[in-house]
């Protein structure tokens, strides 16, 4: 080959690979933005000012491409948040470092697409199942090297990074504040010497219900449980009218004199879904003792992750997707999270309810930790097996024990 044949051939070469890193880059963009359900060829095409054909010539759906990206960028980028928790994990008392502290505050495009594909990518089979596979190692290897540390807070570690950046969308505002707090709060929990020594708590698992509106209207009823239903098996995006009114046994007319459009259908249908996830994770917790308390909160813990409770736990995820992506749904979140939230507090420490909005706000501060591992659990659940047969003592001691103790702060102050 002559001089000229290698430049020309060279120069191919580089505009092949400038090409593949463009479709990437604008993949992950798009992913990050949209989610994955949003992902075609042609918007690719489009968003990248390429034609089609460059797309076909190297990936046959979609799908390939998210593999792709999860070779090539976002397992080395969840790579990097493992390595700054272990760089952390020796002596938590010090400042987390300044990259963590970042992602939390305002997550990258690497960490929302991330959090895009680990949300979802349980409905993608053939990508679904490589990457499963290859999380379960890395957090393999991540418990392996903390050795010592109890597998149930190898899962909270991973449970609240993951939980922050899955949140971060629907409530940047508290969550640029949070960040660092949050990050304190969960060293604050490691070196918990109770959680290190508690005594595995042999509890049946707690199963959530599943959602089932009551309004006393049974047309509306059926199409909200129908509409909650469809989203954990499909996403929000994918639930089609045909299918709701197929599980909901009426003909989708009959929906439209109580409700306007599929939209605020499916917003009111998500906003029974968060009464239902906190009447789980909050309700129960109410007048009980702190030895019962503590019971409870293992066996919910354990039930986000059982088989059984395979469902609701992509429900959880789902709705939150959901409002990463939809405006009505991402405030209709937002104010159920909001009605709520002053009955964490009387959990807590009623004495304070509404007496001290500063003193209010430092406790709830506690709370948001516990609502992020929560979600984020149900994230992890949903796409790796490492949480099977978890043992969650450890977790419960240093979460809940860790609220509890502010709580005691906060009220002795």
């Amino acid at each position: 080959m002559t001089l000229k044949e290698r430049a020309v051939s060279m120069t191919r070469a580089q505009r092949s690979q400038e090409i593949s890193d463009r479709i990437l880059e604008t993949s992950m963009m798009l992913v990050a933005s949209d989610g994955v359900d949003a992902l075609s060829m042609q918007r690719i095409a489009s968003a990248a000012h390429l034609s089609i054909g460059p797309l076909y010539g190297r990936y046959d759906t979609p799908e390939d491409i998210v593999l792709d990206l999860w070779d090539t960028v976002l397992r080395a980028h969840l790579a990097t948040i493992f390595d700054d928790l272990l760089v952390w994990m020796p002596d938590t008392t010090a400042p987390p470092p300044e990259r963590l502290l970042a992602e939390l505050a305002q997550p990258s495009v690497a960490s929302r697409a991330l959090i895009e594909v680990l949300a979802v990518i349980r409905r993608y089979p053939f990508a679904g199942e490589t990457i499963c596979t290859e999380l379960t190692t890395d957090l393999e290897a991540f418990a392996a090297a903390q050795p010592g540390m109890p597998r149930s807070l190898v899962a909270g570690q991973v449970s609240v990074i993951l939980g922050a950046l899955l949140l971060a969308p629907l409530f940047d505002e508290e969550q640029q504040r949070l960040g660092g707090e949050m990050l304190t709060m969960l060293g604050d929990c490691l070196a918990e010497p109770a959680a290190h020594t508690a005594i595995p708590r042999e509890v049946p698992s707690v199963v959530g219900a599943f959602p089932a509106p009551d309004t006393g209207d049974h047309v509306v009823d059926a199409f909200a449980a129908a509409v909650i239903l469809v989203v954990a098996q499909t996403g929000f995006d994918r639930a089609t009218t045909h299918r709701i009114a197929r599980v909901a046994k009426h003909s989708y007319s009959s929906s439209y004199p109580h409700f306007a459009s599929k939209e605020a259908l499916m917003t009111f249908a998500m906003g029974a879904t968060i009464d239902e996830i906190f009447a789980f994770g909050i309700l129960g917790l109410m007048n009980l003792p702190d030895d019962e308390r503590l019971d409870l909160c293992v066996g919910m813990a354990q039930g986000i992750c059982d088989d059984e409770q395979r469902l609701w736990r992509q429900l959880r995820v789902e709705t939150l997707v959901a409002g990463r992506h939809h405006h009505d749904v991402a405030q209709a979140l937002r104010e159920h999270f909001a009605r709520h939230r002053g009955r964490a507090v009387d959990i807590l420490a009623p004495e304070i309810l509404g007496k001290d909005p500063v003193i209010e706000n430092r406790l709830m501060d506690g709370w948001h930790l516990v609502r992020t591992e929560s979600f984020g659990l149900s994230l992890l659940a949903t796409c790796t097996s490492f949480t099977n047969g978890v043992e969650w003592t450890p977790a419960v001691v240093a979460l809940f024990g860790h609220v509890e103790q502010m709580a005691h702060d906060v009220v002795d102050a």
